[in-house]
């Protein structure tokens, strides 16, 4: 056909000129997260740099993030905000798994007979890698990922094989491991009190609408004060319980009351 028709043949030239061409894109990208503590949300976020401007309707792929997300998926913010135009997510197949014949519950491993842990935590083993797709809207070179998911409740957890792949018309990246000295998802930190207080009224005075004195002394009506800040998120309904405070006892004694 090159040969009667000179539109195909110069067709057959372009084809050529470009399977000469080197597509081929060499890709710059880490990864950092906000909180490393066990059973806490956090935001991944992946830094993208290329050689060369990727060009509009490229698709990015981010292979390998197996970690738990809210019920509605994951969350995905881009920076520049007019780069994304749609992003399509699919979940990991993972469960968590203990030595032949113990379960494992919340974290934990158990005995087959008994509700008693067994000193061994549960290990995730995943069948089937997560996949998250993303339709670029313009070109750009650099641009930033937030992926927000949640953290394991298993401490030292093996890092997730993370790479990161962009193919679009005449732009092409192999897939590119995101290999850094930094653990992600890793949940090393346990959780714990960053700091923790507690005071009481330190001067007299007498509180005319209940006709008592209010104080710290032997008799006197006393408000104790617990201030804390933790490292990990505290959602509605999770439970504190305060141990150890001693007070009178007398008949006449009403129950504490509690304010926030």
């Amino acid at each position: 056909w090159s040969i009667i028709n000179p539109v195909v043949a110069s067709k057959i030239n372009v084809l050529r000129s470009m399977c000469a061409s080197n597509f081929t894109q060499v890709l710059s990208v880490s990864a950092t997260e906000s909180s490393t503590v066990q059973c806490s949300s956090n935001t991944i976020t992946l830094n993208i740099n290329a050689q060369s401007l990727i060009p509009t309707g490229s698709i990015i792929t981010v292979f390998g993030l197996n970690a738990k997300t809210s019920k509605s998926g994951i969350q995905v913010l881009m920076s520049p905000p007019n780069v994304m135009t749609s992003y399509r997510w699919s979940e990991a197949n993972c469960l968590s798994y203990c030595l032949p014949g113990r379960p494992c519950a919340g974290g934990n491993c158990f005995t087959s007979s008994s509700t008693v842990a067994y000193p061994q935590r549960c290990m995730p083993w995943c069948d089937s890698d997560s996949l998250l797709l993303i339709v670029v809207n313009t070109t750009f070179k650099s641009a930033s990922l937030s992926l927000a998911v949640e953290n394991g409740c298993v401490p030292n957890q093996p890092p997730p094989a993370l790479a990161v792949a962009v193919n679009g018309p005449g732009f092409y990246s192999p897939v590119t491991p995101i290999t850094q000295t930094d653990i992600i998802l890793s949940s090393r930190t346990a959780p714990t009190f960053l700091s923790l207080g507690i005071t009481q009224e330190s001067t007299e005075s007498f509180d005319a609408s209940s006709l008592v004195w209010r104080g710290s002394s032997l008799g006197q009506r006393n408000t104790i004060t617990i201030s804390f800040s933790l490292n990990i998120d505290v959602y509605s309904g999770a439970n504190f319980t305060v141990t150890g405070l001693i007070a009178s006892t007398t008949p006449s004694t009403r129950a504490p009351l509690i304010r926030s």
